[in-house]
């Protein structure tokens, strides 16, 4: 019946009326998919946001777009550990590390050119610098160290 109905308004200048309405739903569906597309994906990004400390993922996995929305959500106070293990952003790197230390107060060319690699060595440092052996525990500072 269907090809009834198409052969009709194909053989006429005119389209008949099951290409109109199926041409009118077409162009409605793909509105709404795209609007709904948006705001879905703008949703499940907030949650992964929200949910990264608990539930953490390599954002690799995530294509570049969604990772850079992702990241820029992120809170800069984030977990360390979690952040070193699961997040490459430069731009998350540079901003928690202004933060942090404030603007000026690096040199990234004698830190391999990358902010992740400048963040480590300075909380490196930073845990060394403020380590009590008579207080802190020397296990827990050799493993969040490796």
């Amino acid at each position: 019946m269907k090809d009834i109905m198409l052969s009709i308004g194909e053989s006429t200048s005119c389209p008949s009326l099951s290409e109109q309405i199926s041409k009118l739903f077409k162009i409605d569906n793909e509105l709404c998919v795209s609007q709904e597309n948006n705001s879905l994906h703008e949703k499940c990004v907030q949650v992964l946001a929200t949910n990264f400390t608990t539930r953490p993922f390599l954002l690799s996995k995530l294509i570049p777009e969604t990772a850079n929305k992702l990241t820029s959500k992120l809170p800069y106070e984030l977990d360390f550990q979690i952040a070193v293990q699961y997040i490459e952003s430069e731009n998350f790197w540079k901003k928690r590390y202004i933060q942090e230390y404030g603007e000026g107060n690096f040199r990234i060319e004698e830190h391999g050119l990358t902010w992740k690699r400048l963040c480590v060595e300075r909380h490196i440092q930073a845990l060394l610098e403020h380590f009590d052996p008579k207080l802190d525990d020397l296990e827990a500072l050799l493993s969040t160290v490796s």
